[in-house]
């Protein structure tokens, strides 16, 4: 995932935190705490861990769970 989208898509699971990439790569979150990882893997590791609730209270999460879990096929489209 490129990290323009990554970041986007953070923000909006972790809204209480400042998510940014520096000109090193290396990722950061800061909120009551500071937090620097190498990769996002890292990083959303250390989110979930220092703010475990926080994306179950974002409007993605609500979205993302509003959905029907088997759309049907469109087979037209295929």
């Amino acid at each position: 995932m490129r990290d323009d989208i990554l970041l986007l898509f953070l923000r909006e699971l972790f809204p209480g935190w400042d998510i940014t990439i520096d000109r090193h790569l290396l990722r950061r979150a800061t909120g009551r705490i500071l937090i620097s990882a190498p990769s996002a893997e890292e990083l959303i590791d250390c989110l979930a861990v220092a703010d475990p609730g926080a994306w179950t209270e974002s409007p993605a999460w609500h979205f993302l769970t509003s959905l029907p879990d088997e759309a049907p096929i469109n087979s037209a489209a295929c």
